[in-house]
């Protein structure tokens, strides 16, 4: 049973329990916080709903007829179509063991009855921002994504140029221990920087880039980094730090110059390099080198 409006931005909880006196209760609390709310009595009929409406999130109690609520988080988590909805279990079960089989069937957070309404109401708040952020980085992927591919038919040397610089600074990011968004936002930029060479191989080829990714939503997320991947004073943040000086160094390892980290060193004053990142490409390096040594002495 559906309660609640039809309003586009409304955002969509199934509640699962075969007890309808708390499908009511939940239901009225739900509707009342402004969510649009479904309801269902069984684990089988969830797992069908899900599929079918693909709500934002779920409240799934443990006790079910049939199929019990692990079960039924199980199969919606380990199915492609349903695995990013948000799932919070609902139990009287208090044991340790309980909630740790619940965290093993995919389950984000796990609240036991009696629960607190407004933990419940922050709770599903925080999930569905966490989702919405999830979502939103999977369709900006998929529009990197489709500029990597028409860069890989246009110009297969540009291409495996920027895969080599969005390699080198996920390593670096992460010996920089940047935040993920930093993070995200870092790699979709490596992603992009050269965008503009597909059409415009000339120095204003950032310029072209901007033009292109402004037509985008995601566009303005990373325009000031893929605008200034030349830029001589790249201070303005660490991502940018990062991908100036990753872009040079990549850029002469493309041209066979074994001595790329100790030229960047000498010019470093010169061409904006920072001696953070360069030293985080060192210790990358080391790591890369002693893989090396380790795989081979395996073999």
């Amino acid at each position: 049973m559906t309660v609640g409006g039809e309003g586009a931005n409304m955002e969509k909880v199934l509640v699962v329990d075969d007890n309808p006196h708390n499908c009511e209760l939940m239901s009225d609390l739900l509707t009342n916080w402004g969510y649009e709310v479904n309801t269902v009595g069984q684990g089988t009929e969830a797992i069908v709903v899900a599929g079918r409406d693909c709500p934002d999130i779920i409240l799934l109690d443990v006790m079910l007829p049939g199929m019990n609520g692990f079960e039924v988080c199980h199969e919606i988590k380990t199915n492609s179509q349903t695995r990013d909805i948000p799932v919070i279990m609902l139990t009287v079960l208090n044991e340790v063991d309980d909630r740790i089989r619940g965290l093993k069937v995919g389950a984000d957070y796990f609240m036991s009855k009696p629960f607190n309404y407004q933990e419940l109401k922050f709770r599903l708040s925080a999930l569905l921002q966490q989702k919405q952020r999830i979502d939103s980085m999977e369709e900006g992927q998929a529009v990197v994504d489709a500029f990597l591919v028409m860069m890989k038919f246009k110009d297969p040397q540009l291409y495996m140029h920027t895969c080599r610089v969005k390699d080198y600074c996920a390593k670096v990011s992460r010996v920089l221990l940047l935040s993920e968004k930093q993070h995200e936002r870092l790699l979709w930029a490596a992603c992009l920087h050269d965008i503009g060479k597909v059409i415009d191989f000339s120095p204003s080829h950032p310029q072209t880039g901007r033009e292109i990714l402004s037509h985008l939503k995601m566009g303005s997320y990373v325009a000031d980094l893929t605008l200034r991947h030349h830029d001589p004073q790249p201070w303005a943040s660490i991502e940018l730090e990062i991908l100036v000086t990753v872009d040079r160094f990549e850029s002469l390892l493309s041209h066979h110059d074994k001595q790329a980290i100790e030229q960047l060193r000498q010019l470093s004053s010169q061409i904006g390099v920072s001696a953070k990142v360069l030293a985080a490409i060192e210790q990358v390096l080391r790591d890369e080198q002693f893989c090396e040594k380790m795989t081979g002495r395996f073999r």
